[in-house]
């Protein structure tokens, strides 16, 4: 389930300049499949605090040669700051932003216990639901990572692709990169305001 898409609409408020809410969320949708939720392999991230940064993105194993400085790219923030669901907002893209740091935190977090556990489903879905947040912004990089971890992991979890512990720390290991693009630009445009 795409969580982000569900509540741009609410998020941004009416047409007519009135304050934007956050909406509760939404029900799971009627013709959501049995399934679609991933299952947590671990305990869940806490939550950031209100208006604080989400904390920075869980190294997996192996994965100690990241830039953990990397922020999104000039076009990439661009590309992001002008899509369709954000239009140029500056406030409602560091919201999104926001979101999504957090969101990553706890799905990432969540992809690297259940590699540790094997559960590969688990971690597709995940991916799945990192790809369609993504792509909502127009993030290009991390929907593209997010996209090879599910497909790889949907093939390994069906049995026609077989496990492969460098395959999966090199996917893993570009999906935290791109979210650490992600959480150190939604940072540097916090520390902006």
């Amino acid at each position: 389930v795409n969580w982000l898409g569900c509540f741009a609409d609410s998020l941004r408020g009416d047409e007519l300049g009135t304050e934007a809410t956050a909406a509760p969320a939404p029900a799971p949708a009627a013709d959501a499949q049995k399934g679609d939720e991933p299952a947590m392999c671990g305990s869940p991230a806490p939550e950031a605090a209100a208006g604080s940064p989400a904390p920075a993105v869980p190294a997996p194993t192996g994965c100690d040669d990241i830039d953990e400085t990397a922020e999104l790219s000039v076009e990439e923030l661009e590309t992001c700051r002008s899509c369709e669901s954000i239009d140029n907002d500056e406030e409602f893209l560091l919201m999104i932003l926001e979101m999504l740091s957090t969101n990553l935190k706890e799905k990432l977090a969540n992809i690297q216990t259940c590699l540790e556990a094997g559960n590969y489903e688990a971690i597709w879905k995940d991916a799945h639901s990192i790809k369609g947040s993504a792509l909502q912004c127009s993030l290009s990089g991390l929907s593209n990572a997010a996209k090879a971890v599910e497909h790889h992991f949907k093939e390994v979890a069906g049995g026609s692709a077989s496990p492969d512990s460098q395959t999966h720390r090199d996917l893993v290991k570009e999906l935290r990169l791109q979210g650490i693009k992600v959480q150190n630009t939604t940072k540097h445009l916090q520390e902006a305001q």
